[in-house]
């Protein structure tokens, strides 16, 4: 089975626990780009979700003029925003 690597996860580590939380550092925060690069969509389609300017609201964090992302967020976001079919 390949290993897919991106941006985001170069060495394929998707779903290990990451080196940072074992040491008790904090995950390192995503910008909007990468997050963007991961949804498949435009860095102004983030913002505007993690602003509360259109639904459902993306979790982000202001840090001046930055915003950032944390991974465990954005997989929660996704995860909500999932289509669940139910058979009636």
């Amino acid at each position: 089975m390949a290993v897919v690597r991106s941006t985001l996860d170069p060495v394929g580590t998707a779903g290990a626990i990451h080196p940072a939380r074992i040491e008790g550092r904090p995950e390192r925060l995503l910008s909007a780009q990468e997050v963007a690069e991961w949804l498949g969509v435009s860095a102004r389609w983030v913002l505007a979700h993690a602003a509360g300017l259109n639904r459902p609201v993306l979790p982000s964090v202001k840090l001046g003029k930055a915003v950032r992302f944390t991974r465990s967020d954005v997989e929660e976001f996704i995860r909500q925003c999932a289509r669940r079919y139910r058979a009636v």
